[in-house]
Parts: structure tokens; sequence; C-alpha cells
């Protein structure tokens, strides 16, 4: 199959005259000069599109290889070719980081202390809400899967297991990026 010959079902948005999915996927110089793994990367890419017949071939060679699922060509790929399959891929990343589980009837993840609380939304609403705290942001493969909401520091800070209430399940201490969707909201200590 020839590069030109992909038509992706949800990429209508052209640069160029290259549609923006396969810009991403192919940005050849950014993946071979910035990331160590960059030239496998494009090999990969290349390799997959010469043993599909079609793009629905290219699109499940690429996402079954796992090497690679932090590269933004991956993400973007997942969410646009797949999306259906996206909770559950951010829902397995969380539990495989050491997740937990909170109830909200608020909508989120409660955090704070005896003298100051906030709710952060879990973009998805009441119910079940997994959370993972993640100690190096080199651990965390979600950004451009899950929203960025805001970034906090904090010093005696606890994660409760109910937002409206609850008692304490996890101390925060640090910088921390936090993200959210899906009924999920990752806490991402900054370096």
């Amino acid at each position: 199959m020839k590069r030109e010959e992909l038509k992706f079902k949800n990429d209508n948005t052209f640069i160029n005259g290259t549609s923006w999915l396969q810009a991403c996927l192919w940005n050849r110089s950014f993946y071979a000069r910035v990331l160590s793994d960059g030239q496998k990367y494009i090999y990969a890419l290349d390799d997959a599109l010469e043993a599909a017949a079609n793009t629905e071939q290219f699109v499940g060679l690429m996402l079954s290889d796992n090497r690679f699922k932090s590269y933004q060509g991956w993400k973007e790929l997942l969410k646009r070719e797949r999306p259906d399959a996206v909770p559950e891929y951010v829902q397995s990343d969380i539990w495989e980081q050491g997740g937990f589980s909170v109830m909200s009837d608020a909508g989120g993840v409660k955090v704070g202390n005896d003298n100051f609380s906030t709710i952060f939304g879990n973009g998805y609403g009441d119910g079940e809400t997994l959370v993972s705290v993640y100690d190096k942001q080199s651990e965390f493969d979600l950004d451009g899967l899950l929203e960025f909401n805001t970034s906090i520091e904090c010093h005696d800070a606890y994660i409760y297991d109910y937002d409206c209430g609850g008692e304490s399940v996890s101390k925060l201490y640090g910088r921390y990026g936090v993200y959210s969707g899906y009924g999920c909201v990752a806490f991402v200590r900054l370096n």
C-alpha cells in the first residue's frame, strides 16, 4: 500500500495537501531528531504500510505495536480511528500504574486537607472515578488522551475516597499536573 492511498475516517484537515493525521504520523524530522527510538518508529510505520492491504489493516498494525504508544502519532491514530477504544485504553493504563477507585457524587476527585479542599472533574460525572498518582513524568503516557486541567503544588494534601466528604486514601506532596477524562483523574509529579 502507498501512503497516499491511506483514507482515514476522521481526518478532514489538510496541510499543504497532506492530511493532518499523516503529517502527525510521519513527522520524520521530529521523531528522528528528538526521540531516541524515533528511527525505529519511522521504520515501523513504513513496514506497516508495506504489509497492509488497506487503511484498516494499517491502523490495526500500528495500534497493536505498543512500543510507540507514547508517541503523539500513535495517540492521534487511536483517538481518530478507534475513538470507542480510548476509554478502555486510558482506564487500563491507570490500573497498570497502581490506580485506585474513589466514589463521586460531584463528578470528580476531592483533594485537600483540614483547611482547604477542591474537586477535580473526572470528565464523566457521578459514580466510580479511577485515580492514579504518577511519581515520574516519564511514566505518564496519557497526555493527548486525557485533558490537562491545571497544576497544583501542595504539602500535606490528600486524595479522598469520596468527593462529598470521605476519608483520605493517598497523600500528595509536591508539584503535580492534573489530567482528566473518561472517568479518570491522573496526578503527574512535575520535576
